[in-house]
């Protein structure tokens, strides 16, 4: 079979690295030889076709499952159920007012909405001292001229925490690696204007109002109103049309905007 032939000639080229092994068996499922669902040959059988050690064989067969390309099944040996290897799940941004950030910022309105009115269901005593205690900072932040993005950070965090469910816990924690240092820029400079500074910590006040309340509507809305504010003190105008709500009556601009 030339997939075999050429496949060990791969492999005595690389020295018979599992690397190079693992990166062979996905060639050959991309490739249809191996379907979903299809058993793979056992160790063995690997190790003899392509003439490496079962050694080699079982590191590669362990990154394809780490890759999520195989699946353990008792019994049967390892099962194709994918075929691509996993990529991490990213999401970049230019932030020149361009589409990608629009494109971020609609995103963030879908998500951090649904979050803040599960947040109003769910929260407990502990979740709403500690919005406190982040609206406290970003006050002291305003008195003190500081960019207060740290609890801009946190409360949002913590809304996705407050809502009871993992994954949006998961996934805010994920954004704040790289996308939200992108949207703190914009709130550091904000935070030199004194008036603006406090335009965004009264929309973050609304949030936790509505969320305190219990008003899962109303946090949607708060938490809506604020991301289109934000989106608007970047120069970009959302597309509105699938909000629930009259977003013309979201009220954003300082006296200084």
């Amino acid at each position: 079979m030339n997939a075999k032939t050429d496949a060990v000639q791969s492999l005595k080229k690389r020295h018979g690295l599992p690397e190079e092994l693992a990166s062979i068996i996905i060639r050959r499922i991309e490739d249809g030889d191996f379907k979903l669902g299809d058993v793979l040959p056992s160790e063995q059988a690997l190790a003899e076709i392509y003439q490496v050690s079962r050694t080699v064989v079982r590191e590669a067969l362990a990154r394809l499952k780490y890759e999520g390309i195989i699946m353990s099944k008792r019994g049967s040996g390892p099962v194709v159920c994918s075929t691509a290897p996993r990529k991490g799940f990213a999401i970049e941004v230019e932030h020149d007012g361009g589409a990608p950030l629009s494109s971020f910022f609609e995103f963030r309105l879908l998500v951090e909405g649904e979050a803040a009115a599960l947040a109003a269901i769910r929260h407990n005593a502990e979740h709403k001292a500690r919005f406190e205690g982040y609206l406290e900072q970003m006050v002291r932040a305003i008195e003190e001229q500081t960019s207060g993005a740290d609890p801009d950070y946190r409360f949002h965090c913590l809304i996705a925490d407050a809502a009871g469910n993992e994954y949006l816990s998961t996934f805010t924690r994920y954004l704040s690696t790289k996308i939200w240092m992108l949207v703190y820029s914009a709130r550091g400079l904000s935070g030199k204007i004194r008036k603006r500074a406090q335009r965004v910590y009264a929309e973050h006040r609304a949030i936790y109002e509505a969320i305190a309340a219990r008003d899962p509507v109303a946090a949607r809305q708060a938490a809506q109103a604020h991301l289109l504010c934000s989106a608007r003190r970047q120069g970009m105008e959302l597309d509105v049309r699938h909000l629930v709500w009259d977003s013309g009556n979201a009220r954003c601009q300082d006296d200084e905007a």
